[in-house]
């Protein structure tokens, strides 16, 4: 384990010398000590764009950092553990903010962020409602379930804006019936081109289980919420850098954009007249790209039911849940079961008549 060589950065009240975090019901940050209130020093102006061309001159600024980095606490001296990705957390003694700012700003810095807008309580709220709604879930599972730490953490994530340019070829169906009285489908080949333009795609930067459940919990308003980036954002909460550089984020964008333009071209395809539409083929070109790397807000916990632990993310911003969960096998085979009666009930009504 690798020992401090970083700065770490500590939000001190130049009042009182008590320790400023955001402060989420005020918007504000707050010394937790004095009470005085501060505005960050970023201010709240629009959050700066790139093109996307000047991204790899920047990466190569780029830097690795030890799997483990253990630092001391300037206000109590406990030892503090960071991860290779992580660049802010709070003391588990004193409760005191450590954010290792060149770390952060290592490659390509954040240009803004999403504070958070939803605190503990409220997430912990959605979580319940979260439970509630769930289906196929083990009618014990709001007793007997065992609730684990929430924390906030600042989640890196690139956006970008682009024109994209698709031509495509398929086919286009039209439904009739036979001799038998059966629905047969014509098809006739076509083609057509399409244009889009997409503003703030976001694809998360981070890796491991937590970005498995991130599309979870999406949307954010990083177009009109997003602020420019201030450390002082990330005092009493944890955050990450990217550990997925924006070239490779680039590349999975491109594959949800060439998804959502399959669904225009089916439909560009049925407003021509058909009634069935299949895209066999489309090429994708993007132009005008920009980009920008956010951190937004999440709550992070688990909870535990049976001997096993699922782990669910809030939305820091929306109270937005997604997550793991444990399903009641008796109510899916009940249901599965309803629906092969309803099926069968069908076949025979039309079988009959």
């Amino acid at each position: 384990m690798e020992q401090e060589r970083e700065k770490v950065l500590h939000f001190c009240c130049p009042n009182c010398g008590g320790t400023v975090k955001w402060n989420i019901s005020k918007q504000q940050l707050e010394c937790t000590s004095c009470r005085t209130l501060f505005f960050p020093n970023a201010g709240y102006a629009p959050v700066r764009e790139h093109d996307y061309a000047s991204y790899p001159e920047q990466e190569q600024q780029q830097v690795s950092f030890p799997e483990q980095t253990e630092i001391t606490c300037a206000s109590c001296g406990a030892q503090i553990v960071f991860g290779a990705q992580d660049t802010a957390a709070v003391c588990p003694m004193c409760g005191s903010s450590q954010v290792m700012e060149d770390r952060q700003n290592a490659g390509v810095p954040p240009d803004g962020l999403i504070p958070f807008r939803i605190d503990e309580t409220a997430a912990r709220q959605s979580f319940q409602r979260w439970v509630s709604s769930l289906s196929f879930a083990p009618g014990r599972l709001k007793r007997e379930r065992q609730q684990g730490k929430m924390v906030g953490v600042y989640l890196p994530f690139w956006t970008f804006d682009t024109r994209a340019e698709a031509c495509y070829s398929g086919r286009g169906g039209e439904d009739y019936r036979d001799s038998d009285d059966n629905t047969q489908t014509r098809w006739t080949d076509v083609q057509g081109s399409l244009t889009m333009r997409y503003d703030d795609l976001p694809v998360c930067a981070a890796t491991g289980p937590v970005r498995d459940l991130i599309a979870g919990i999406l949307p954010y308003s990083t177009q009109e919420g997003s602020v420019p980036y201030d450390s002082a954002y990330l005092s009493g909460f944890l955050a990450q850098r990217y550990a997925v550089g924006a070239d490779t984020a680039l590349g999975w964008a491109k594959e949800g954009i060439r998804k959502s333009l399959v669904s225009v071209a089916e439909q560009q395809i049925k407003d021509r007249g058909y009634d069935r539409a299949e895209v066999k083929s489309l090429g994708v070109e993007l132009y005008d790209v920009g980009y920008k790397h956010l951190l937004l807000p999440a709550w992070v916990s688990t909870f535990a039911y049976r001997g096993k632990s699922y782990l669910y993310l809030v939305n820091g911003e929306t109270g937005k849940v997604a997550g793991g969960r444990p399903y009641s096998i008796p109510k899916l085979v009940a249901a599965i079961l309803a629906g092969l009666a309803v099926l069968t009930l069908v076949i025979l009504v039309l079988t009959a008549g």
